[in-house]
């Protein structure tokens, strides 16, 4: 794995950047000019990406939709954490149905319940793969995701 990306969401996506960057992994956000994640946390981040088609969409979610895609697309493998079952989001279903469409590597890694299989499967991509998609639910705790992801590296580094 060379590098983490995300869309910069409150949640998932951010808790991957902030873990990689506390382990020194190369990060790089990828979203629209004038996004704002959930909550006001700002993105005061060096390594943002704010990729210029998104501009020609007509709408607030259509840029939202058009950044996952792009990110999914420009991935080797996605992570999807969830703290709900994934039949109950709108953005990361979208997320595994692009992975589908495109048939990129994925992995919904629960923050809750069983996570033993879903950690190791996890762990493989992240080292098979060289860049990395975090995404997954705006409401996932983001110091779980944190400890989700330090078991994730520890399985697939060793």
């Amino acid at each position: 794995m060379k590098l983490i990306v995300s869309g910069g969401q409150s949640g998932a996506d951010l808790a991957g950047i902030d873990w990689a960057i506390k382990s020194g992994l190369p990060y790089e956000i990828r979203t629209f000019e004038g996004f704002k994640p959930v909550g006001g946390r700002s993105l005061d981040y060096t390594n943002i990406t704010y990729i210029p088609y998104f501009s020609s969409y007509s709408s607030y979610v259509s840029k939202l939709r058009g950044r996952t895609k792009y990110n999914v697309q420009h991935s080797d493998c996605t992570l999807i954490f969830l703290d709900c079952p994934i039949e109950e989001t709108s953005g990361s279903r979208l997320t595994l149905t692009l992975c589908k469409k495109y048939g990129k590597p994925y992995m919904p890694v629960p923050i809750f319940g069983e996570q033993k299989i879903a950690i190791q499967e996890a762990g493989r991509l992240m080292v098979q793969y060289t860049v990395v998609n975090i995404a997954g639910t705006r409401t996932c705790n983001e110091d779980t995701v944190k400890l989700v992801l330090d078991k994730i590296w520890t399985i697939g580094s060793s």
